[in-house]
């Protein structure tokens, strides 16, 4: 069972997280298990490659992807930056959890793993306390990675009937440099003056904010030869 990092106390950081709508907390998870985790990620093959077309959510397989002519590839990220520059636009790579867990086809140990951490009383509680939620009944969550290129457009997790009251997302990558791009960026509006708060993926992290809330994950740059792993998901309401 993975454990939170028990010298961490919610209710220290609960003004800083009510002030601002969103906080970063560094070496969440106990260590053995962010190492683990991030190791049992990069030797996981199958994921979903997710993106939009026509407005509506795609599903590729990521293998099936990667065995493309590069002339494929290359049509693909055309589109995907075009259409970004006109509408909600995204690229990454995902494994739901949460709905595998609810259709019975989570058969995978460390889904199963993920999926009880997240529901469990420690996190929840943990979550409750750090956000003064009490409504928060459970999380939903999902495996991802970014690499080279992908991105996630400007949105607020704002859907009606989901019931989310707070994101969370739990960094695992190792080594990332802020030229590796990535950061997840938090916007908001204050006496007509725009206000960007940056938030790095820093390896064993936990960044929570409140929903909505104007965010994006900035483009991975071109260079880059690092995946960026993470836990992502919503703490929401029955």
């Amino acid at each position: 069972m993975l454990k939170l990092n028990k010298k961490i106390t919610p209710l220290s950081l609960a003004e800083r997280y009510k002030n601002n709508g969103y906080i970063q907390i560094e070496n969440i998870l106990a260590s053995p298990d962010a190492q683990q985790l991030h190791e049992k990620f990069a030797r996981q093959k199958e994921w979903n490659m997710a993106f939009r077309k026509l407005g509506a959510h795609q599903d590729l397989s990521y293998q099936s992807y990667l065995q493309w002519p590069e002339a494929h590839k290359k049509t693909l990220k055309s589109y995907l930056d075009d259409s970004a520059k006109r509408e909600f636009q995204y690229c990454y790579q995902n494994i739901p959890i949460f709905d595998l867990c609810h259709n019975k086809q989570c058969h995978v140990a460390l889904f199963n793993s993920i999926y009880q951490f997240v529901n469990s009383s420690d996190f929840l509680n943990f979550a409750r306390e750090l956000t003064n939620e009490n409504k928060i009944d459970f999380a939903d969550c999902q495996m991802t990675f970014y690499q080279s290129g992908n991105f996630l457009n400007l949105h607020d997790d704002n859907v009606k009937n989901k019931g989310r009251i707070a994101a969370y997302v739990i960094n695992l990558t190792k080594n990332w440099k802020p030229d590796d791009g990535g950061d997840l960026s938090i916007e908001k509006t204050l006496s007509g003056k725009k206000i960007i708060s940056s938030l790095p993926p820093t390896f064993n992290s936990l960044n929570i904010f409140s929903v909505p809330q104007d965010h994006q994950v900035n483009r991975i740059k071109d260079h880059s030869n690092l995946k960026r792993y993470a836990i992502t998901g919503w703490l929401r309401q029955s």
